[in-house]
């Protein structure tokens, strides 16, 4: 899983954060689903679920990436 990598396009970038916050604007709590579908990647802290959380580690991550190292002071995935 390359984590962040919400539409599996194998890059992180705001295409990946916008994509999140459709899926989570079009999620339906009774059903479980959403009419956006995103890659595993969208869990981008592992908690094994897809929710707000995920969207505010993705913008930090976004927010703090240095694109000269390539690397965020943010770290996605399972801490």
């Amino acid at each position: 899983i390359m984590y962040g990598d919400v539409n599996g396009d194998e890059t992180i970038d705001v295409n990946d954060l916008i994509k999140l916050a459709k899926y989570l604007s079009n999620y339906d709590p009774e059903t479980g689903t959403s009419t956006e579908t995103v890659g595993l990647g969208a869990d981008t802290n592992g908690t094994g679920t897809i929710d707000v959380n995920d969207l505010i580690k993705m913008a930090k991550y976004l927010s703090n990436y240095d694109p000269e190292t390539g690397t965020s002071t943010e770290v996605l995935g399972p801490q």
